[in-house]
C-alpha cells in the first residue's frame, strides 16, 4: 500500500474541464427553437432556419415582466389573429403532420406565453369639445407693504371613471395594471397620465384621480391707502367624455408538439425533435397580429383652481390682473 501511494504521488495531476453551462437568454433574432429533451437543451434558429446556437432548456427571450402580464391559456390560442400564419410557417418548416398547438407547456411551467398590456397604454379620444363652467370667488387678502396677498391652492386636478365596454378575449376576469393617458386640451392647459388597475370583464369600472394643485402665495400690488382688499380667483371645471382602447399583446413561445420526431424540411435530416417552437414576437412583429383589444368608455371632471382674475378693495378701486 505504501508503494502504491508513493507511485500515485509521482503521477502528474490531470485537470478535467467542467463544461460551461448553456446560455439562458436566447439570441434576440431567434424565430424558431427545437427542444432537445434528452440533453435538456434548446437549439435556436433565425428566420431563414440558420442555427444561432445551443441554449439551456430553460432559456427564454429577454422580455419584460410585471403585474400587467398574465399567462395565456391553451384554450385561448384560437383568438391569436396571426394563428394561421404560425401554422403556415410550421407546415413549411416541419411539415403538416399530427401535432398539438401549445402555449402553456408542462415542461416549462414558469415560462408560459404571456399576455401583457401594451406599453402605450389606453389613450383617450375625446367626444367633441369639453363642457366647461367658470366660477369667480372672492378671497380675503392681507395688506402688506403696498401689496395684497394670500395663500391658495393653485393648479389642476382630475377624477375619471373608465368602464370596460369590450373585454379582451384573453384573461377574462383577470386584473391588469396599465397606463391611462389624457392628451392635452388646449383650453385647459391640461394633460395627464396615470396608472390604474382594471378587471378584464365587460361592464366593470376603474377610477383614476390626480391632484396637481399646490399651495402658493398669490400677491398683487395695490394703490397706497387701500384697505380691506380681496383677490378675485377663478375656478374652471370641465367635463370630458371619450373612448380608449388598449392592446393586450402576446409574447413568448408558441409550441408545435408532434406525435413523431420531425426534422426541418430544409435542414439537417438527422436533427429530429418532438417539440418545435416559435418566438411569437419575432415571427409576428406587428402587434395587431398577436393582440386582442380592451375598449373603455371614459368620463371625468377636470378642475383648474386659483387662477388670479383681479383685486377689489373697499374704496371701489378694481385693478384688472393677468393670467
Amino acid at each position: 500500500m505504501v508503494k502504491l501511494l508513493a507511485v500515485l504521488a509521482t503521477l502528474p495531476l490531470v485537470a478535467f474541464a467542467v463544461p460551461a453551462p448553456y446560455p439562458s437568454v436566447l439570441h434576440p433574432e431567434t424565430h424558431t427553437v427545437a427542444l432537445d429533451e434528452v440533453n435538456r437543451r434548446m437549439i435556436a434558429f433565425d428566420r431563414e432556419g440558420r442555427k444561432l446556437g445551443i441554449y439551456s432548456a430553460d432559456a427564454d427571450m429577454p422580455r419584460r415582466r410585471g403585474a400587467q402580464c398574465f399567462p395565456m391559456d391553451n384554450a385561448e390560442i384560437k383568438d391569436i389573429p396571426g394563428l394561421q400564419h404560425l401554422r403556415d410557417v410550421a407546415n413549411s418548416k416541419w411539415g403538416d403532420h399530427k401535432r398539438r398547438e401549445v402555449v402553456n407547456d408542462s415542461d416549462f411551467p414558469d415560462r408560459p406565453m404571456n399576455v401583457c398590456a401594451d406599453d402605450a397604454g389606453a389613450i383617450l379620444v375625446y367626444d367633441g369639445t369639453p363642457s366647461c363652467t367658470e366660477v369667480k370667488n372672492e378671497a380675503q387678502g392681507t395688506l402688506e407693504g403696498g401689496k395684497v396677498w394670500l395663500q391658495n391652492q393653485v393648479g389642476t386636478s382630475m377624477s375619471s371613471e373608465s368602464t370596460v365596454t369590450r373585454s379582451s378575449a384573453w384573461g377574462v376576469g383577470v386584473k391588469v395594471t396599465t397606463g391611462f393617458k389624457f392628451p392635452g386640451i388646449v383650453d385647459l392647459g391640461f394633460e395627464y397620465s396615470g396608472t390604474a388597475e382594471f378587471t378584464n370583464t365587460q361592464g366593470t369600472s376603474t377610477t383614476l384621480t390626480q391632484d396637481k394643485t399646490t399651495l402658493q402665495r398669490i400677491e398683487q400690488p395695490v394703490d397706497e391707502g387701500m384697505t380691506d382688499c380681496k383677490l378675485i380667483l377663478t375656478t374652471k371645471t370641465c367635463s370630458i367624455t371619450g373612448n380608449a382602447s388598449l392592446n393586450m399583446v402576446a409574447t413568448g413561445f408558441f409550441w408545435f408538439e408532434y406525435e413523431d420526431k420531425r426534422a426541418p424540411i430544409n435542414g439537417d435530416k438527422d436533427d429530429k425533435h418532438y417539440k418545435w417552437g416559435m418566438v411569437i414576437e419575432n415571427e409576428l412583429p406587428d402587434i395587431k397580429d398577436r393582440s386582442t383589444i380592451v375598449n373603455f368608455k371614459t368620463s371625468g371632471d377636470i378642475h383648474s383652481d386659483g387662477k388670479f382674475s383681479s383685486v377689489d378693495c373697499t374704496k371701489g378701486v378694481s385693478l384688472t390682473g393677468g393670467s
